[in-house]
C-alpha cells in the first residue's frame, strides 16, 4: 500500500483549490489506478478466504484498503498507531475511518491517545498499546561481542545518541551540547549511531561541529546492528528529538540501567518521570542538554539510581506478555461485537 487511495484525495480536498501536494496525490493515484484496483480485490479474495473475525492494521493507508470496501463492512477494524499523531498529522481520510468504521484503535502512548481524541476521535475507542521489551532479552544482548571496536570508547564519558541521522532528531543540539560540556571540562565523546537518513543535514552538522571545535569529539558510527553492546558501552543516552511515537531506544536504554535524558515529546512521556527514571531538557535546547549531562556525570550516584529504577520500570510496565494481554482482550472485544 504503498500509494495513496482514492479515498484519501476524495476526503483529503476542501473546496475546488487544491495544493500542489493533492494534484501530486492524484496524479499518483491516476498513474497507480489500476494497481490499487488489484490490490483491493486481492485484498476482498483474502478476506473471504479467511473470514477472520478481525482486521489489524498498523497505518491509516492500508487500513483504508478494507475499511472503505462496503463488501467488507462486517469485518471490525482496528488500527494500531505507532506515532505521536498530533491533531494536525491525521488525514482527513484517517479521521473519518477512526470515527466512522474502525471499532478500536492502539495508540502507542498516552500522548499519542490525546492527541487523537483532540482530533475529535471518541476515547472510548482508544486504547494504549505500549511498545514492549524483554528486559533479560536486552540484557543477553548487550553482553554480545561489539561488531567493531568503539572510536575513543577510552574517554571517560562517552555520549551515545542512537537514531537516524536527521533534523528531526536533533543531532546538531546534540553537537552544541558537546561544545559546552567540553568547556565544563569533562572528558567526553559524542557516538551518533543511526542511518544516514539525510546526507545534507549530516554534512550541515559537521560543520557545525567544525566550526564550534567538536569535530574531533563528534563519532558517526552509522548503522549498526549492535546498539544494545553499544549502549552498554556508554556512559548514557540522549535523545534531542522534536517527535516520536514511544522510542524503543529509550526501552533498551532504560533495560539496560542506562541513564536517560530526553525531549519531553509524544511517548517519551510514559516512560521518563524527572529525576526517577531519567531527565528531561526542552526541544532545541542545547543548554538544557548539556545540563543533563553534567549532573550525570557530577552525581554518578544519583545517574545509577536512576537507571535502575528505570530498569524495574520496564520490567513491571513494559513486557511483551502485558501487552499482548492488552490487545488480546480488545481483539476478544471487537470480535464479539462484530459476531454479535
Amino acid at each position: 500500500f504503498k500509494q495513496k487511495t482514492a479515498y484519501e484525495i476524495s476526503l483529503g480536498l476542501v473546496g475546488s483549490e487544491m495544493c500542489i501536494r493533492d494534484r501530486y496525490r492524484l496524479w499518483r493515484l491516476l498513474v497507480s489506478s489500476r494497481s490499487l484496483l488489484k490490490v483491493r480485490a486481492q485484498a476482498k479474495e483474502l478476506m473471504s478466504e479467511l473470514k477472520p473475525s478481525v482486521v489489524c492494521s498498523n497505518d491509516f493507508r492500508s487500513a483504508s484498503m478494507i475499511g472503505m470496501t462496503f463488501s467488507l463492512r462486517h469485518i471490525p477494524l482496528v488500527i494500531h498507531l505507532r506515532g505521536w499523531y498530533t491533531p494536525d498529522r491525521v488525514p482527513k481520510y484517517g479521521k473519518w475511518l477512526c470515527q466512522k468504521r474502525c471499532a478500536a484503535l492502539f495508540a502507542v502512548s498516552h500522548q499519542t491517545k490525546t492527541a487523537l481524541m483532540c482530533s475529535g476521535i471518541d476515547p472510548k475507542k482508544i486504547h494504549v498499546l505500549h511498545n514492549p521489551i524483554d528486559v533479560d532479552e536486552m540484557l543477553a544482548l548487550a553482553d554480545r561481542p561489539l561488531d567493531s571496536p568503539l572510536p575513543q570508547a577510552e574517554r571517560p564519558v562517552r555520549i551515545l545518541l542512537p537514531g537516524c541521522v536527521d533534523e528531526l532528531k536533533g543531532q546538531h543540539v546534540a553537537v552544541k551540547a558537546l561544545r559546552r560540556v567540553l568547556d565544563l571540562g569533562h572528558d567526553a565523546v559524542l557516538w551518533n549511531a543511526g542511518w544516514f537518513l539525510d546526507k545534507d543535514y549530516l554534512e550541515r552538522t559537521k560543520s557545525l561541529a567544525e566550526k564550534i571545535g567538536v569535530a574531533d569529539r563528534v563519532e558517526w558510527l552509522g548503522h549498526r546492528n549492535d546498539i544494545p553492546q553499544i549502549m552498554k558501552a556508554s556512559s548514557m543516552v540522549i535523545l534531542p528529538t522534536r517527535s516520536e511515537g514511544h522510542p524503543r531506544v529509550i526501552l533498551e536504554a532504560m533495560s539496560l540501567a542506562k541513564p536517560v535524558a530526553s525531549s519531553p515529546v509524544g511517548g517519551v512521556c510514559d516512560l521518563i518521570a524527572p529525576n526517577i527514571t531519567g531527565l528531561y531538557f526542552d526541544v532545541h535546547d542545547d543548554v538544557g542538554l548539556a545540563k543533563c549531562i553534567d549532573q550525570f556525570v557530577r552525581d554518578e550516584e544519583a545517574a545509577r539510581r536512576m537507571g535502575q529504577q528505570a530498569q524495574e520500570y520496564m520490567r513491571l510496565s513494559f513486557t511483551p506478555a502485558q501487552q499482548v494481554e492488552k490487545a488480546l482482550q480488545v481483539f476478544h472485544l471487537v470480535g464479539n461485537k462484530g459476531s454479535g
